[in-house]
């Protein structure tokens, strides 16, 4: 596993997503774990365990993150888009990109 962690929001290019708003009901949410899994995934699905990851890096464009959320990429996986950085996190509550 290699766990490379980030300060930022995400989002893919071209789109804001809401990666970059902030409300008092996100920030009083635990962080999340996001699942990524390009051969087995569903878009369609929650991406919240390994049992229903996203199949693409789209998904993670419509959410809303805070500091300590975190995106597992299965190990094998292979994506044609990219991830982009929008926003800090915190020093000592970043994001993480975990590859598994």
């Amino acid at each position: 596993m290699i766990a490379i962690p980030f300060m930022s929001c995400i989002s893919t290019p071209g789109t804001t997503g809401a990666a970059g708003s902030s409300s008092s009901a996100q920030a009083a949410r635990a962080p999340v774990v996001y699942f990524i899994d390009s051969v087995n995934g569903n878009d369609a699905s929650d991406g919240k365990s390994v049992d229903t990851p996203w199949k693409s890096l789209a998904a993670l464009a419509t959410l809303s993150y805070i500091p300590g959320d975190s995106i597992h990429l299965k190990r094998g996986s292979s994506f044609t888009s990219e991830i982009v950085i929008h926003q800090s996190g915190e020093k000592t509550n970043s994001y993480w990109l975990i590859h598994l």
